[in-house]
């Protein structure tokens, strides 16, 4: 779409912001209209071996609520990676 991040060093720089927040937002880049908000799942050493997100349509996308959002699927994964490291 035309909010797909294009250029390597927008890339790299979103990288540096998904890092460092600790979750990935997705506006509008995989489809029109399409909202999306993921988390990391790591195992007990703390490597990355998942992902979790939910997707809404961009009508229901309230900025104001991403902190909640990323705090309920991060105690999610938490939780995922519990049950998936014994």
């Amino acid at each position: 779409t035309e909010h797909t991040i294009t250029k390597p060093a927008a890339l790299r720089a979103e990288l540096v912001r998904v890092r460092a927040q600790d979750y990935a937002l997705d506006e509008e880049e995989l489809a029109e209209g399409l909202c999306c908000l993921g988390v990391p799942v790591r195992d007990r050493r703390g490597l990355v071996v998942a992902g979790l997100s939910v997707a809404m349509p961009k009508a229901r996308f309230r900025p104001d609520r991403i902190p909640e959002w990323a705090a309920a699927l991060h105690g999610a994964a938490e939780r995922l990676s519990d049950r998936l490291t014994y």
